[in-house]
């Protein structure tokens, strides 16, 4: 199936704005856990640039997201063959969003790294 280039840009930037939310709401998670110890958030000093890296991937997802945006309105009209781009992705919800189809964003059921 070929999608044109713009088109597949403009998704790919909805996917990581998408992310950049979810990456918020990881944010939001973590510094509610750290609020809730005994003694205040207070883990040890080089986990505190482990925890401000969330917040600069929220940052990161979210520009990369506005520049596709504009990327997808600037560029030649071009096909490509949005199976074969996709054909390397593991989430099936990426695939399908990708592609321009509906997908739910549930976690997929398999392996969950708690960390």
């Amino acid at each position: 199936m070929t999608e044109m280039l713009a088109t597949v840009l403009a998704r790919l930037a909805t996917e990581l704005r998408v992310s950049a939310q979810i990456s918020a709401q990881l944010e939001a998670v973590v510094q509610d856990a750290l609020s809730s110890l005994p003694h205040g958030p207070v883990p040890p000093r080089d986990r505190w640039r482990d925890i401000q890296n969330l917040d600069l991937l929220t940052q990161r997802l979210a520009d990369l997201g506005h520049f596709l945006d504009r990327l997808a309105v600037s560029v030649p009209e071009h096909a490509i063959d949005i199976e074969q781009a996709s054909a390397g992705l593991n989430l099936r919800a990426l695939r399908h969003g990708l592609a321009g189809e509906a997908c739910e964003l549930r976690p997929e059921a398999g392996h969950v790294d708690v960390f």
